[in-house]
């Protein structure tokens, strides 16, 4: 069972200076960088929760991005702002409570993993809904089927956390949830699964989050609309597809190790039946994750014969 430990936050040199930085307010650290930390992970994406609306955190962000030279907007609309501080070592967003209680907040969220609190600077841990307990049994499971239909791209985060995190399972309600709403992500922005999908193939057990992907529907709902999914394909090939880049010295498999990433997205490309540079523009991919990608895609063929 994975390991959780505490004294991480504890201990938190870089937490602790983001607070000071902020002014010292009342607040709490929540999502991703709470969870990497428990687990001994590293991260880079602190997610803040704090009293108040948009407008009275205002003070607040831009003292902290002047102290760390960084660069602060306001990302999302309407009550769903947020500021957000980016340099080259970090990213911040402060999430205004605005009405909510933390409770509400806490109870709004997508996964367990996602919504322990951590009360800045030294605690407590504030766990309502069971996250702790899911991180040391390995599970990752959703608070509820609504909260994750309400945003479609939340239901591609189920695998991504499978391909992030070793060890873990998809708990069988969650993944019953995601299959039968796994339709909506056709709707959802492109760029925003974009970069889920980047994430996903970035994380060292990728190879696991597309399975996932392909077995609930998702990697077909997430295709362009011009796309023609090839699930024949991709069941045939899967794993030899994505075993390419280890592969012995070749031109082919040269070709597909200089992308990086780009053996697995290759692999979605050819199941989306390789669409072409204007199909995929929307998903946000630098040009040369798009190149590399591309030509991988057209030689997976010759490759695997």
């Amino acid at each position: 069972m994975p390991t959780v430990n505490q004294a991480a936050l504890e201990n938190d040199h870089l937490l602790r200076g983001v607070w000071e930085g902020l002014g010292s307010p009342k607040c709490h650290i929540t999502g991703g960088y709470v969870r990497d930390r428990l687990l001994g992970q590293e991260s880079v994406d602190l997610d803040l929760v704090l009293p108040g609306d948009i407008e009275i955190l205002a003070g607040s962000a831009r003292r902290l991005a002047a102290r760390l030279d960084a660069r602060v907007h306001v990302l999302g609309r309407d009550t769903n702002r947020v500021w957000r501080i980016e340099c080259p070592e970090i990213k911040i967003e402060l999430w205004p409570l605005g009405d909510l209680s933390l409770d509400e907040d806490i109870k709004r969220r997508d996964f367990s993993c996602n919504a322990i609190f951590w009360q800045l600077p030294h605690g407590p841990l504030d766990d309502r809904i069971g996250g702790l307990e899911d991180l040391e049994n390995g599970l990752i499971r959703a608070l509820s089927k609504r909260n994750i239909g309400d945003d479609p791209v939340r239901l591609l985060r189920g695998p991504r956390f499978l391909a992030q995190l070793e060890g873990y399972d998809l708990d069988p309600e969650t993944a019953d949830w995601i299959g039968s709403l796994a339709p909506a992500v056709s709707k959802a922005p492109r760029e925003r699964i974009g970069q889920e999908l980047l994430k996903l193939l970035d994380a060292p057990g990728a190879a696991d989050g597309l399975r996932s992907l392909l077995d609930l529907g998702l990697l077909e709902s997430a295709a362009p609309r011009s796309a023609r999914f090839d699930r024949d394909w991709i069941e045939r090939n899967f794993n030899a597809a994505a075993s390419l880049s280890g592969s012995a010295p070749h031109p082919v498999t040269e070709a597909i190790r200089a992308g990086g990433s780009a053996p697995h997205l290759a692999l979605i490309l050819r199941a989306w039946g390789c669409p072409d540079a204007d199909a995929v523009a929307p998903f946000a991919w630098s040009r040369t994750e798009r190149r590399h990608a591309a030509r991988a895609a057209a030689l997976l063929g010759r490759a695997l014969r």
